[in-house]
């Protein structure tokens, strides 16, 4: 093998020009890897130590003006992220716009009812089907709420309870209806198409009766002028309502929409619970005004038939609470005569109610109310009272009327006792 010189290998001089040139790329491609900034030093850090002065971190004065431009950028893109990240102070969040917005997101990640503030500070409470639900009052209530249902009245947020109205011909939701219901019920349903009256059912998975039931519900048809334009109300758990949605769109050969409203509901239980709502409804119109003040003398809403319906328009008053005992009122002849009159012969058209259209009662002074009756459980008319069916918007204010009005407030754990 020949040696390789190293004088053979390697030119003498190098010309400067050509070698420039030929690596004139290479060259300008360090020259901005150095004069960028690659996101990881500021602009200050690019100059060389000699040429760095103390607080040019936020002095962008003391920066040469070749790098001011680029300087100002961060300083405002980072004055900007510590303004959004610093935390409010206590008297900031407190304001009654910041506590509004604060509440309204919570309410709708965390499943709030209308009435969990109110209850929040007053029970304790636990998540269920996704809602915030008031599981007990923190007060030691167990003997006081069953005393109070025995001879006072109960009251309980039911909202959890939620209507799925269904559209269609009489004829397709009918048939729907005897689809997901024994033979019985879907009669019942039938009989009661003129909307005076709410009808308990058990619904099942289609056409599976009696193998496959999915939940209770409540079912009562809303106003309708022509047979092609009917729709009735499904109230149903909400843990169920998915599926009984499931269940109706399924069904083939029926042109039928069901959508769900976020209606409240508040049951209100025990002897004196017609004499609550009598104190604090204020009655000004409604399909059933004239009926409710033939009411006046009703003691118990056990005489009436259950699932009898009336609507209303009414302003809420705050009245005395109500007394602990059951008041003995003596009634006339003539007045008890004409309470036998109405729970015998239920007027037909007293249901119509403008609840199932208003979306919002926040700014209405006067509320659209539907109360359905509720038989009694047991002997001596235990257990019944009036559901009571609050438009969105309106439940809060209805809600601690009741309560300030003399209605115990009951949840979860006590509700087996008074409610069916």
């Amino acid at each position: 093998m020949s040696e390789i010189r190293v004088s053979d290998a390697a030119p003498s001089t190098i010309p400067v020009l050509q070698f420039a040139q030929a690596r004139i790329a290479e060259i300008a491609e360090l020259q901005r890897v150095v004069n960028s900034n690659t996101g990881l030093r500021r602009a200050f850090q690019t100059l060389p130590k000699h040429l760095r002065r103390r607080a040019m971190s936020h002095n962008i004065h003391r920066i040469p003006a070749r790098l001011r431009a680029q300087a100002l950028r961060e300083v405002l893109k980072s004055t900007k992220k510590a303004l959004d990240e610093q935390p409010q102070v206590r008297r900031g969040r407190r304001m009654s716009r910041n506590l509004l917005a604060e509440w309204a997101l919570r309410a709708t990640l965390k499943g709030w009812l209308e009435t969990h503030l109110w209850h929040a500070k007053r029970f304790h409470m636990i998540e269920l089907w996704g809602k915030r639900i008031g599981l007990a009052p923190t007060d030691k209530g167990q003997r006081a709420a069953l005393r109070q249902a025995m001879h006072v009245t109960a009251i309980h947020d039911a909202s959890y309870i939620r209507p799925l109205i269904v559209r269609g011909t009489t004829a397709e939701l009918l048939d729907s209806i005897r689809h997901i219901c024994d033979a019985e019920s879907a009669t019942r349903v039938a009989q009661a198409m003129d909307g005076s009256r709410e009808v308990e059912v058990m619904l099942y998975r289609s056409d599976r009766c009696p193998f496959d039931p999915l939940a209770p519900g409540r079912v009562i048809w809303l106003p309708h002028v022509t047979d092609a334009n009917a729709a009735l109300c499904i109230w149903v758990h909400i843990a169920a309502i998915s599926d009984i949605t499931h269940e109706l769109n399924s069904l083939t050969g029926f042109n039928i929409q069901a959508k769900q409203l976020a209606l409240n509901r508040f049951q209100i239980t025990g002897p004196r619970s017609h004499d609550l709502l009598y104190r604090v409804l204020d009655v000004e119109s409604g399909a059933g005004k004239q009926t409710w003040a033939k009411l006046d003398a009703l003691t118990t809403t056990a005489s009436l038939r259950p699932g009898v319906a009336i609507a209303l328009v009414a302003k809420l008053r705050k009245p005395a609470p109500l007394a602990n005992t059951l008041i003995n009122r003596e009634l006339d002849e003539t007045a008890h005569a004409t309470v036998i009159d109405v729970a015998v012969s239920w007027p037909t058209d007293i249901a119509e109610s403008d609840v199932w259209l208003v979306e919002t009662a926040r700014q209405m002074e006067s509320v659209p109310l539907l109360l359905v009756a509720r038989g009694p459980d047991l002997v001596r008319g235990f257990g019944s009272g009036w559901d009571v069916v609050v438009p969105p918007g309106a439940g809060m204010r209805v809600w601690t009327t009741l309560a300030h009005a003399g209605g115990r407030a009951v949840g979860m754990y006590y509700l087996a006792m008074v409610v069916r």
